[in-house]
C-alpha cells in the first residue's frame, strides 16, 4: 500500500522469513523455523566393537517393551568394560527410531556447569540462534524439553555420576531414549523413569581372541597362540586392555609377542605397559578418570582393597583393620565403589575388583610407601585370625604352646567356615609375610594353618605353606619349627599318592626333631613316617615304625597322641588287636576335653574298614561306617567312607550296590579334585563296570 494509507510496509532489524497478508484469511496460519537436518551428535562405534550382542538385544527388548514416554537405559560394568561403545552401537542400529535427532554428552572430568554447556551444544545443533538459548541451567534444560516434546530422540550421556547429571540432560519426547554409562549410583533415576540397568561383563575368551585378531591382524593369533592366551589372561576380559595390547602388537608386525608378554608379567610394568598411548587407548587413563571422581575416604578405601593381596574376595572388616575405621565408615566408602563400578558386590558381605583395577589401586598407593603399611596391616588381620581358628579347630594339638611358649593367643571368634570362605587369602597373607621378610608370622600362621589344609585336603596350600614354613624356620634358625613344617609338607605328597617322596621327607623332619629338646616332635616325625610305609603298602615294616610311636606317645603322657597313635597303628595291626586300638583310641578322644568326635569318627570308620575282612562280622561293619558317616562331613572323609561301603558291597556280591558307592566316591574326588584317589576310584569301578574307563594308578586305601 500507499504511504498515504498511512500504513508502512517496510520491516526492520533481523529477521527470518517475514510473511504478508492481505484480505481475508481461511484456515490456520504455522510459523516454522529454518529448516535444520536431525543432529547427528553421536559418535559412530569402533568398527571392532566384538562380543555386546547380547546385551545390545536385551536393550531392543527393554525400549520395545517401556511403550510411550520416555525411557532410560543405563549401562554398567567396570572401567574399560565397553560401556562407551555399547551405548553408541545401540544408538546407531537403532538411529531409524529416533528420526528427530541423536545428541551425545561425555562428562569425563565434567566440573560445575559441564551439564549447561552440553545442553547449550543440543540446543545450537537442533537450529537455536545463540541468542535464543537461556543462560540458566534451568533454563537451557527446560528448552530442551519443550523442544523435544513431540519428537523422538536419542540422548547417550557417558561417564554419568549422579541422577541430576542425567535428568538435566534428559528429553522429554514419547519414544525417545536416554542412553547413560554409568560412573556412579544411579539407582535414585528409578524414582522418576521407566529404567533399564544392564551390566556388561568382561569379554568371554573366544570373543577376547576375537577382538585382538580384529585389532593386531588373525595372522598374529595364529601363529603365536600361547603369548595370545597370556596376555588376554592379563586383561582379563577387560576390552581396554584386549586392544590397547592387540595396537602394540600391530604397530610392531616384525617383532614377537616376547618383549610384550615378558611386561606383563610383571605386576609393576603391566600398567605401565599398558598406557603407554597416554591418551584414550590407555588403561591407567581409564582408571585415573574414574578414581578422580572418588572423595577421600572413598580413594583411601580404594587403595586399601587395592593392597589386599588375596586373588578372591574380601569383607569390610580386613578394610577396617587396615585403615582403622569403623565398620560403618567402610561400609559407606564400598557402597561407593560398588557404584563408580571399580569393585563388585557379589554377596552381601564380600566384594572383588578386577585385576586391573587392582593393580590400579596399588599403584596410586605406591608413591608414598602407602601400600606396604596397609599390606601389613591386612597381614596381622589374617595373622590373628588363623592362629585363633587353627587353636579352635584343634586346640588339644599343643604345638603353639610348645614352639611358641609366652605368646598370647588372639581373642579373636574364628569359627571354622570363615577359615575355609577365606582360605585363599589367608594362604596370600601367608605368601604376602614372607615377601616382606615378615618370619615370625609366617612361621606362626603355618603352623595354625595344619588343620585347615589337612583336614580339608588342600593340597597345594598345604605344599605352598610347608615350603614358605621351612624357608622361614631357616631364616630364624627354629629348627624345631623347621623339623615340624617338613613333617606338614610331606602330607602334601601323601596325599597326591608319592609316599617315597613324602617319606624322604619324613626322615628329614626325624633327623632334625632329634636336635631338639622336643620329644613330641620326633613322634610326630615317626609318626607320619610310619603312615608314608602304610601308603607304600610296606604293611610290616609300617607296623613297626607305628608300635615304636605308640611307644613314645605313652612315654610323653599326652592322651590325645596317645590316641592317634592307636588309631594309625590299627591300620595295619592284626584284626583283634586292631579293634582293640580303636575301641580305646574313641574311648581317649571322647574323653579329651573338649571332646575330639572328629577323630572318634575316623575310629569309627576304620573299625567298619577293618572288619569288612571277616564275613562273619559284615553288619557290624556296615553299621560302623554309616555310624562314621553321620559325623564325619569333610569332603575326603565321606569320599574314604563311601569308598569303604563300596569295598563291603562288593565283597559281599553287591556288584550294583558297589558301584553306586564307589561312583559315590568317585564324584567327590573329581569335584574336589583329589587325582590320586579319584584314579583308585576309577579302577575299581571298572573292575566291576567294564564301561567306566580304568585308572593307571595302582589302588590304594586312602589315609
Amino acid at each position: 500500500m500507499s504511504e498515504e494509507s498511512g500504513v508502512v510496509n517496510r520491516v526492520s532489524g533481523a529477521g527470518g522469513h517475514v510473511v504478508q497478508v492481505g484480505g481475508g484469511v481461511s484456515g490456520g496460519i504455522h510459523f516454522h523455523g529454518p529448516s535444520t537436518p536431525p543432529p547427528e551428535l553421536v559418535p559412530r562405534p569402533t568398527p571392532h566393537f566384538t562380543n555386546q550382542r547380547a546385551v545390545l538385544r536385551a536393550a531392543d527388548r527393554a525400549f520395545a517393551e517401556a511403550g510411550a514416554g520416555r525411557w532410560v537405559l543405563v549401562l554398567t560394568g567396570p572401567p574399560g568394560v565397553g560401556k562407551r561403545e555399547a551405548a553408541r552401537a545401540w544408538v546407531h542400529d537403532r538411529r531409524r527410531d529416533f528420526p528427530d535427532g541423536t545428541f551425545h554428552a561425555d562428562l569425563t572430568g565434567a566440573g560445575v556447569g559441564a551439564e549447561a554447556d552440553l545442553l547449550g551444544a543440543f540446543l545450537l545443533s537442533a537450529g537455536f540462534a545463540a541468542q535464543q538459548i537461556p543462560s540458566s541451567p534451568e533454563g537451557r534444560a527446560g528448552l530442551f524439553r519443550s523442544w523435544s516434546a513431540g519428537r523422538r530422540v536419542a540422548v547417550v550421556v557417558e561417564r554419568a555420576s549422579t541422577p541430576a547429571q542425567v535428568r538435566s540432560l534428559a528429553p522429554a519426547g514419547d519414544g525417545s531414549a536416554l542412553v547413560v554409562t554409568q560412573a556412579g549410583p544411579l539407582h535414585g533415576l528409578r524414582a522418576d523413569n521407566v529404567v533399564t540397568f544392564l551390566e556388561l561383563a568382561p569379554l568371554e575368551a573366544s570373543a577376547a581372541r576375537e577382538l585382538f585378531g580384529r585389532i593386531a591382524g588373525p595372522e598374529r593369533a595364529v601363529d603365536e597362540p600361547d603369548a595370545v592366551a597370556e596376555v588376554l589372561e592379563v586383561a582379563d576380559g577387560l576390552p581396554i586392555a584386549v586392544c590397547v595390547a592387540a595396537s602394540m602388537v600391530a604397530a610392531h608386525p616384525q617383532r614377537s609377542m616376547t618383549r610384550l608378554v615378558g611386561a606383563l608379567r610383571d605386576e609393576q610394568r603391566r600398567l605401565r605397559t599398558l598406557s603407554r598411548d597416554g591418551g584414550d587407548l590407555s588403561v591407567t587413563a581409564v582408571f585415573n578418570t574414574a578414581y578422580q571422581r572418588l572423595t577421600d575416604d572413598e580413594r583411601a578405601c580404594y587403595r586399601a582393597a587395592g593392597a589386599h593381596p588375596g586373588p578372591g574376595g574380601f569383607g569390610a572388616h580386613v578394610i577396617a583393620a587396615a585403615l582403622g575405621w569403623d565398620l560403618d565408615r567402610v561400609h559407606d566408602s564400598l557402597d561407593s565403589l560398588v557404584g563408580a563400578q571399580l569393585v563388585t558386590e557379589f554377596t552381601e558381605s564380600r566384594h572383588s575388583m578386577h585385576s586391573l583395577v587392582r593393580a590400579h589401586a596399588r599403584q596410586v598407593a605406591a608413591p608414598e610407601g602407602e601400600r606396604e603399611a596397609l599390606l601389613r596391616r591386612v597381614v596381622a588381620f589374617y595373622r590373628d585370625r588363623a592362629v585363633a581358628g587353627g587353636h579352635r579347630a584343634m586346640p588339644g594339638r599343643g604345638m603353639w604352646e610348645r614352639l611358641r611358649p609366652g605368646q598370647v593367643l588372639p581373642e579373636v571368634d574364628v569359627p571354622w567356615r570363615w577359615l575355609e570362605d577365606e582360605r585363599a587369602n589367608l594362604l596370600a597373607a601367608v605368601v604376602a609375610a614372607s615377601d616382606l621378610g615378615l618370619h615370625e608370622v609366617v612361621c606362626q600362621m603355618c603352623l595354625m594353618l595344619w588343620p585347615l589344609h589337612e583336614r580339608g585336603k588342600h593340597l597345594d596350600d598345604l605344599r605352598r605353606c610347608g615350603d614358605l614354613g621351612v624357608e622361614s624356620a631357616r631364616a630364624l634358625g627354629d629348627v624345631a619349627a623347621e623339623s615340624l613344617f617338613t613333617t606338614q609338607l610331606g602330607f602334601g605328597h601323601v596325599h597326591r599318592g608319592e609316599a617315597l617322596a613324602a617319606a624322604e621327607l619324613f626322615t628329614r623332619a626325624l633327623a632334625l626333631a632329634r636336635t631338639t629338646p622336643f620329644t613330641d616332635l620326633a613322634a610326630t616325625a615317626l609318626e607320619s613316617l610310619g603312615l608314608a610305609q602304610v601308603a607304600a603298602g610296606a604293611g610290616e615294616v609300617a607296623a613297626r615304625t607305628l608300635r615304636h610311636n605308640l611307644e613314645l606317645a605313652g612315654e610323653l603322657g599326652q592322651p590325645r597322641r596317645t590316641a592317634l597313635a592307636r588309631l594309625h597303628l590299627a591300620k595295619v595291626d592284626d584284626l583283634p588287636s586292631a579293634l582293640a586300638l580303636l575301641a580305646a583310641a574313641e574311648a581317649e578322644f571322647l574323653g579329651l576335653e573338649p571332646p575330639d568326635t572328629y577323630n572318634a569318627g575316623k575310629a569309627a570308620q576304620w573299625r567298619g574298614r577293618r572288619l569288612i575282612a571277616d564275613p562273619a562280622r559284615r553288619g557290624e561293619a556296615r553299621a560302623e561306617l554309616l555310624r562314621a558317616d553321620r559325623v564325619l562331613d569333610r569332603h575326603f572323609d565321606r569320599m574314604a567312607t563311601r569308598e569303604a561301603l563300596g569295598d563291603l558291597a562288593s565283597a559281599e556280591g553287591e556288584h550294583d550296590e558297589a558301584a553306586s558307592r564307589y561312583r559315590e566316591a568317585l564324584s567327590i574326588a573329581e569335584t574336589e579334585v583329589f587325582p590320586h584317589d579319584g584314579a583308585r576310584l576309577a579302577r575299581k569301578l571298572a573292575d566291576l563296570d567294564p564301561a567306566h574307563p580304568p585308572a593307571d594308578p595302582q589302588a590304594q586305601q586312602p589315609g
